[in-house]
């Protein structure tokens, strides 16, 4: 549980219920450790710390990570349980979910798999937890401010030095460009065993949660996830080419998004400097108008008040 001191709900008025968030986290969770910090520290410390926790212990090969915004389906653990036993197979695989979503269309049917395009609910793997850690710890390190506030030109130089370049400065965007940087895989299941449920959050809004399709996902039906090592074995080579594709998608959506927001941008100033343009123009008519002519005694006046009470 996140601390409010120095979060965004903080910085924006909203109200402090960590207490309540401890009080749920302890009734559906009585046997569980939970972690509380005073200081909010963000998501990407946060997840940092209950990996070095969760993989400390000895015989833990796989840890899984849930969201509070993902709803799981009573079969989504079985599901995962399937995928992490045909993962260990692969050297490649790294990371896995049931959710479903992915930027690649499900054209191999429901029991195949996909490219990853969420971090929602996800299972991963030891290995890779110690093989990026170095570089997930100097990410972390170049963020000195609030999570929400981070510097995102400091990211990237601290990035670039290891030849990763994400999309984006935020822990989910930061952890796929170091995958693809070492060739590493995470994957979906096209079977939706669980649906997303923020429509209202830090980065979405009712508009977008609909335009996305999110609100269509399919409601849970007892279906079950089938994959077998040879069907991921079978389109492996696939499965990379995929993430390529993805990884563009997702680029020209940024460049779309930002491309959007300059056009916006150059249409305000253009407005501003119509605006401006015309207020210099009534104030020239009104500087040549008659009232101007004889109100000039007056304003005479006001200017030597002014000056005699600045030099008082």
């Amino acid at each position: 549980v996140d601390g409010y001191i120095n979060s965004k709900d903080e910085a924006v008025g909203r109200n402090n219920q960590v207490d309540q968030v401890i009080k749920i986290a302890e009734k559906y969770f009585p046997n569980s450790k939970i972690v509380h910090n005073k200081n909010n520290q963000g998501i990407a410390r946060q997840f940092q710390f209950l990996e070095n926790e969760l993989f400390n212990f000895p015989n833990s090969e796989w840890a899984l990570f849930l969201e509070h915004d993902f709803e799981l389906f009573p079969n989504y653990l079985r599901g995962i349980d399937t995928f992490v036993k045909v993962a260990n197979q692969f050297d490649e695989v790294v990371q896995v979910d049931c959710t479903g979503g992915s930027a690649i269309a499900a054209s191999r049917g429901t029991n195949s798999v996909y490219p990853a395009g969420h971090h929602w609910a996800y299972a991963l793997k030891k290995s890779h937890h110690f093989e990026r850690n170095f570089i997930l710890s100097e990410y972390i390190d170049s963020i000195t401010t609030s999570y929400y506030m981070r510097d995102w030109q400091e990211i990237n130089n601290t990035l670039q030095r290891h030849g990763v370049y994400p999309l984006g400065s935020d822990k989910d965007h930061v952890e796929a460009a170091i995958r693809n940087n070492m060739g590493k895989l995470a994957l979906t299941s096209g079977l939706r065993m669980g649906r997303h449920i923020g429509a209202e959050g830090e980065h979405f809004t009712p508009e977008m949660f609909s335009k996305m399709g999110f609100q269509d996902w399919d409601s849970y039906k007892g279906s079950e996830f089938h994959i077998s090592p040879h069907e991921v074995e079978k389109i492996l080579t696939v499965l990379k080419h995929e993430v390529l594709l993805s990884v563009h998608q997702v680029a020209c959506h940024v460049y779309e998004f930002w491309f959007s927001k300059m056009t916006q941008t150059d249409n305000e100033i253009a407005n501003l400097r119509n605006e401006c343009t015309k207020l210099k123009s009534d104030n020239e008519n009104f500087k040549s108008s008659m009232s101007w002519r004889i109100t000039a005694p007056i304003r005479g006046i006001d200017k030597v008040i002014n000056s005699l009470f600045k030099k008082s």
